[in-house]
């Protein structure tokens, strides 16, 4: 026990954050109503959406959200920075489809997408699928948005304020 309290003391005092399961991929700028820098981490374990939000909300952070165009360069840099680039990534982020107001919207935050980053051949996404959500590819030189069945297990990336 002692030797935990140490450990966390630690860390607080570095000014560094450790999650269980979740590896540090860097900072990106808040969105308009916050100046605030936002944390990504990325997950080691893969999970279907419900269970990746449910994991991130439980750490007191959200599913990544993207809401500009600028975000969503920085977490292409910061992908391209953690793994190989010809290494196929996919990850959840919060975006769902809502097929009663038939429009896509970040489930983290509440709000539609104003922003799109569609691959070409997702070009409009396919929203068929009564359970479908928004997963970032990247592979390099690829990067894009894909609808895909929320059941699909990918790594998920977490977002703190």
């Amino acid at each position: 026990m002692g030797l935990k309290i140490v450990l966390l003391l630690t860390i607080l005092v570095q000014g560094a954050r450790s999650f269980a399961g979740l590896q540090y991929l860097g900072n990106i700028t808040g969105d308009q109503t916050s100046s605030n820098p936002l944390e990504l981490w990325l997950s080691n374990a893969k999970a279907n959406q419900t269970e990746a939000e449910a994991y991130c909300s439980a750490l007191g952070s959200k599913l990544l959200h993207i809401l500009t165009r600028t975000q969503d360069e920085n977490v292409r840099y910061l992908l391209l920075r953690h793994y190989n680039p010809e290494v196929f990534v996919a990850v959840w982020t919060s975006g769902s489809y809502n097929s009663t107001e038939q429009e896509w919207y970040w489930a983290s935050v509440q709000r539609p997408l104003t922003y799109f980053n569609w691959l070409v051949v997702n070009n409009p996404p396919s929203t068929s699928d009564t359970s479908v959500g928004l997963a970032i590819i990247h592979f390099s030189p690829t990067y894009g948005w894909i609808s895909t069945n929320s059941e699909s297990e990918l790594a998920f990336i977490c977002m703190f304020e």
